[in-house]
């Protein structure tokens, strides 16, 4: 309702409203030069009302919640889960699809290895840049579950995060990763070689 008013009233002063009728709601007065009365300088009053949060928002904000929780039950968890990946994997990306991302990438602080792997394979599976970010960390943080990061890896692989060439490079290479973290990193990277046309067209992806 805001937005729309504010589209009409293309000259306006927004002011905040001291003394509101719901002191709960925060309102404001537009002040526009009434059309009709130009000349005398009248003002037409407008009363609007800041938005609640939506309820794709709320949703959001209620699986976020049991994610993280240490208290939920570990199957709750996986339901709230697999329904954040549905969000942040859709096409297009709707309002809560980062949201979603975000909500999922929190719960990494979780003790559970077996969680955070399921967390970065969600993540790969959003097809969303804005999961990057945390598949990487997860990736390079040699104090975390080897497991977890090897999904973190193939993550980045299945987005086919050019951005991400150096770091997996880097770990392939490495003599002291875990074999596991290493060989899904070389796999990663011949994945998203490949995907851009980085390496020969007749070269295929090495089988897991």
């Amino acid at each position: 309702m805001a937005g729309s008013a504010i589209n009409l009233i293309r000259s306006s002063e927004i002011s905040h409203l001291p003394h509101a009728a719901d002191p709960g709601q925060k309102s404001f007065i537009v002040h526009r030069e009434s059309q009709t009365h130009s000349a005398q300088g009248k003002a037409t009053l407008f009363k609007m009302t800041a938005p609640e949060p939506s309820a794709q928002d709320a949703q959001v904000h209620t699986l976020r919640t049991i994610l993280v929780s240490e208290q939920e039950p570990l199957a709750r968890r996986f339901r709230a889960l697999f329904s954040l990946k549905y969000l942040a994997s859709l096409q297009p990306p709707a309002e809560q699809t980062v949201p979603a991302i975000e909500a999922i990438a929190a719960a990494f602080t979780s003790p559970s290895a077996l969680l955070k792997h399921e967390l970065a394979y969600c993540l790969g599976q959003s097809r969303n840049d804005a999961a990057i970010n945390p598949l990487r960390l997860v990736l390079q943080d040699k104090f975390e579950d080897s497991m977890c990061r090897h999904e973190a890896a193939e993550a980045l692989g299945a987005l086919g995060d050019k951005g991400s060439l150096g770091l997996l490079k880097e770990l392939r290479d490495d003599a002291q990763e875990p074999d596991v973290v290493r060989e899904t990193c070389d796999i990663a990277v011949d994945r998203i070689e490949w995907e851009h046309g980085l390496q020969s067209k007749d070269e295929q992806l090495k089988k897991r």
